[in-house]
């Protein structure tokens, strides 16, 4: 680029692109000293611009003053991914699952402490909250928050559980932090979650991940059905079409397991 082109860019923004660019799914946490070493930025200038970020919201900061990347920043690209391969791609195949199977269907992503809901093909009317694509739910008490949360280092998982407005919706809410923790490890291994009428009586979900090239969970789907009109068996299908569907999507959008099992690994002992 010419000197002449240069005089035209901002040098603050430069720097502060350079700290939401360093982080990675091999790195979700840096010290400010780390920042400054993997940035080439002195550390004023760091803090400085680390702190912008976490007053905009992009960027947060542990109980051990770690930095880390909010979900927050997919706000930035959300009309991009609004048309994205990866709805564009999971619309067709996730509405005529739905169909086949009679149950709604949603895809989601993380925003902070809350699910985004970005895709929903509705089946009836049967529940009693209105939710529809831009609704936000609190991510500690569905199963595609769940799924979001348990691929999350667990540091940042709990962090944003205990900045969750944490209210018990039924009797069946996880509101204790060593249970929800457990849950969240559990799904991890299984690789799906089920929520149980935790959010509200008049359903329950079951949800899996979807993973991109990378191998980075970026989004989950989940089935809705009634728990009082559907068999353990019924159950079971459902789950099993649900891990089905996830990982043809993620096929699709470029996952390879074979590519990536050698980082996943690598955060299984991290996450251990």
């Amino acid at each position: 680029m010419s000197k002449k082109a240069d005089k035209y860019l901002s040098t603050t923004l430069l720097k502060g692109m350079k700290i939401i660019a360093a982080f990675s799914t091999e790195k979700q946490l840096f010290t400010l000293s780390e920042l400054a070493v993997h940035t080439g930025l002195d550390k004023a200038t760091c803090s400085r611009l680390a702190n912008t970020f976490i007053h905009l919201g992009y960027v947060g900061r542990d109980e051990n003053k770690k930095f880390y990347l909010e979900p927050r920043i997919l706000r930035l690209g959300f009309a991009y991914l609004n048309g994205s391969e990866l709805r564009n791609v999971a619309e067709k195949h996730l509405r005529k699952l739905s169909i086949e199977l009679g149950y709604t269907a949603n895809m989601a992503v993380l925003d902070d402490t809350e699910i985004l809901i970005i895709f929903r093909n509705e089946i009836g009317k049967t529940l009693r909250r209105v939710i529809d694509q831009g609704v936000t739910l609190p991510a500690y008490c569905t199963s595609q928050g769940k799924v979001l949360l348990s691929y999350l280092h667990p540091s940042l998982a709990l962090d944003k559980f205990r900045r969750s407005d944490i209210r018990k919706y039924t009797e069946n809410t996880i509101c204790t932090e060593d249970t929800f923790m457990d849950e969240l490890e559990n799904i991890r291994k299984q690789g799906y979650s089920i929520c149980d009428q935790e959010y509200d009586y008049s359903f329950s979900s079951v949800a899996a991940p979807i993973f991109d090239h990378k191998g980075d969970n970026v989004a989950a789907v989940s089935f809705v059905y009634q728990p009082q009109s559907i068999t353990e068996d019924k159950k079971q299908k459902l789950v099993n079409n649900t891990i089905e569907i996830t990982k043809h999507l993620s096929f699709l959008i470029g996952y390879n397991p074979e590519d990536n099992i050698t980082r996943k690994i690598s955060d299984l002992q991290v996450f251990a």
